[in-house]
């Protein structure tokens, strides 16, 4: 019996150590990829396809965030469907610099639709006001 705990342990201790080093090369490998950076930067702009945020607020005329409001971008002939949270807001990520068509959408609301510009080099901050 106490031969079966020991060889136990050491199948745990190998297997808990080959974790440990899968982890640190894993780590490593991340950090010399993103040059030296263990979180992700803002975008390089001097990169081609630099990524973009547009992000904002979906609200009613009393400033209210219209909940589960559908935001729906167009970009390069491609329907992208974004839903807004519990207080309206709404997040889109990974866009290219350009132009893109957007339609907001809500249940009971009239609904909206615009384009919008990236200009390459700023995330941008579109907030929306639907009436009923």
């Amino acid at each position: 019996m106490k031969k079966r705990n020991n060889l136990f342990f050491r199948k745990l201790l190998f297997v808990s150590s080959f974790s440990l080093w899968a982890v640190v090369f894993l780590v490593s490998f991340f950090i010399l990829r993103t040059g030296g950076h263990l979180l992700p930067l803002a975008a390089n702009l001097d990169e081609p396809g630099a990524k973009f945020t547009v992000r904002g607020k979906v609200s009613n005329i009393s400033g209210l965030g219209i909940a589960s409001a559908r935001v729906v971008i167009f970009e390069n002939g491609l329907k992208h469907t974004y839903i807004s949270d519990s207080n309206g807001y709404y997040i889109i990520y990974d866009l290219v610099g350009g132009s893109y068509k957007i339609n907001i959408e809500a249940i009971g609301y009239k609904g909206f639709s615009g384009s919008t510009v990236i200009d390459g080099q700023h995330d941008l901050v579109h907030n929306f006001i639907l009436s009923k």
